[in-house]
């Protein structure tokens, strides 16, 4: 068959782009509709477009030598193929297809365990795709290729006819297919993929990676992008040992002559124990590198093509294989968050978390936070927090000294002490009379009994009168005049002590005990003193870790 008389020209601007396929649904023109070629359905007009493309291509480069010939082809053979694999992988195959691509996966391997055939999955994607949608539906090609064409890929893909010589046989046995003359035509075309020419100075360079058609789509990418042919790729099964990796850097060895050494890109594996089991059967040096990517291998790349040493490649790669590692958080803006906590227990700290939900309910959506107070003075707030919410403030009836922390003394709430600071907190997100309207709810909901009644289970009238006369006594006997937070947080520690000891969950660690106790052997005295009044009311014994945090509330700020 005979093209249309067009010039060269016009030729190379179809081919400075890749061959565009239509959808299956559609009808389309066989090349182009400047062109008053028939239409046929597209599955089909996709295959006769292409190899179209081919003879017209050979018969306009016939004059020119084999090889000017055979990069031309190469070109838009890789282009069909890219387009065909590409779309493949984009959509649902149907069991039909995915029950071809698993035997042919099954056939190559078998094939490369005994002719030691290099393949790679795109290949087989492209082959089974080839086979469902034409070989299985009967597609005849045979009368598109030109003689000419015909006699020329017999003469110049000699080894990929042979190579697919024992494979044949076996699809169609497996497949119950049988394959035309085009067929095998077209199967030694896109196998030629495979074998394309290295320059005889380059280093060869393969890439070995598990996954189906993992190493053979890093390579295709970079070949593209380099120009040039410079990687062979070997998709391994995932479950693959290093053994394995090695035997097939053997059979590379002994198939292909490497005049400069042989680079090898692995994804993953040890390089040593690769080595260790290649050393007895190489006379060539080898360049591993692990970790394989895209970047990597086009850098790799660049470096075969300015005719690089493998001494200097190792050089260069030994700067340039770290990992680029950038954490970016949302944009969106943070959560509201307030923290609670008490060293009475978290137990304390989630009531209070309780009694601010009510206040700020339907005035402003905040998340409140209770933590455990030891935790939060022992390492802060985690940088993971902080990301994730806006910290509004600490509210507590210890501070813990965070730098950069809006802490609130909770007895400064229930003694009415803590408009101020209520107002700083929520200037920005409150109006004015908002901020008054969460004051008088916190006014109300914080009283001391109600606090009380929300922290215990004790009777909040007996447990307050003898902590009144606990305070009487701290003040006579300790010479103290305490303010009335102060009074405040002792009301709120010693009724949530005493309820603790009851239930036998009292504290029992304090950073430096033996030697606080020591510093401060006459308040502690006192304080035990005091306070052992409640131990026949309760039936507890207050222990002394106990006792010194007594004596933080009453004399650190």
């Amino acid at each position: 068959m005979r093209r249309l008389n067009q010039p060269k020209a016009f030729y190379k601007a179809s081919l400075d782009s890749p061959v565009e396929l239509a959808n299956a649904e559609e009808e389309n023109l066989v090349f182009s509709d400047q062109m008053n070629f028939s239409t046929t359905s597209s599955t089909t007009g996709e295959l006769q477009k292409f190899v179209q493309h081919l003879v017209w291509l050979y018969q306009d480069y016939q004059k020119e030598t084999a090889y000017t010939v055979k990069h031309q082809l190469h070109q838009q053979i890789v282009k069909f193929m890219d387009d065909v694999i590409f779309r493949e992988k984009q959509r649902n195959q149907a069991a039909l297809e995915k029950f071809i691509s698993t035997v042919m996966q099954e056939i190559f391997r078998e094939i490369d365990s005994h002719t030691k055939l290099q393949y790679n999955g795109n290949l087989v994607l492209l082959l089974s795709y080839y086979i469902y949608h034409y070989s299985l539906k009967g597609i005849n090609l045979t009368d598109f290729f030109d003689g000419e064409f015909t006699t020329f890929v017999k003469k110049n893909y000699q080894t990929e006819l042979n190579q697919i010589t024992p494979l044949l046989p076996e699809i169609e046995k497996r497949l119950d297919v049988s394959f035309t003359q085009a067929d095998q035509l077209l199967f030694a075309l896109f196998f030629s993929t495979l074998n394309y020419e290295v320059k005889s100075n380059e280093i060869n360079a393969i890439m070995i990676a598990h996954g189906y058609a993992t190493a053979s789509s890093i390579a295709n990418v970079c070949n593209r992008m380099l120009g040039n042919a410079v990687f062979t790729s070997i998709d391994m099964p995932v479950e693959s040992t290093i053994f394995d990796i090695s035997e097939k850097v053997v059979h590379y060895l002994e198939e292909y002559s490497v005049n400069q050494g042989l680079l090898v890109l692995v994804d993953m594996g040890s390089l040593n124990m690769i080595y260790e089991q290649l050393k007895q059967n190489i006379n060539q040096p080898i360049l591993f590198i692990d970790q394989l990517s895209t970047p990597l291998a086009l850098e790799v790349g660049n470096l075969i093509q300015q005719d690089r040493s493998l001494n200097e490649i190792a050089e260069n790669m030994k700067e340039v294989v770290v990992p680029n590692v950038q954490l970016y958080q949302p944009e969106k803006s943070k959560k509201k968050a307030i923290v609670t906590t008490c060293f009475s227990g978290l137990g304390v700290a989630i009531q209070i978390q309780k009694l601010l939900y009510d206040c700020l309910e339907g005035i402003l959506e905040v998340e409140i936070l209770p933590i455990e107070f030891a935790d939060l003075q022992k390492n802060g707030l985690s940088e993971a927090f902080l990301n994730q919410y806006d910290l509004l403030s600490v509210i507590g009836t210890n501070d813990v000294h965070i730098p950069e922390m809006k802490f609130v003394y909770l007895e400064n709430i229930i003694s009415g002490n803590g408009d101020t600071q209520l107002k700083e907190i929520f200037e920005n997100l409150l109006s004015e009379a908002e901020i008054r309207e969460v004051n008088d709810r916190l006014v109300k909901n914080f009283s001391l009994i109600r606090v009380l009644e929300s922290l215990t289970i004790l009777d909040t009238k007996r447990i307050m009168e003898a902590i009144e006369s606990c305070i009487q006594d701290l003040e006579r006997r300790l010479d103290l005049r305490l303010s009335n937070a102060r009074k405040v947080a002792i009301y709120v520690h010693v009724a949530c002590m005493v309820e603790r000891l009851i239930r036998h969950a009292e504290i029992t660690d304090f950073p430096n005990l033996e030697q606080f106790a020591f510093d401060h052997e006459k308040e502690i005295r006192v304080i035990q003193d005091i306070f052992s009044v409640l131990e026949p009311i309760y039936s507890v014994t207050i222990p002394l870790e106990e006792t010194c945090y007594i004596y933080n509330i009453l004399y650190l700020d």
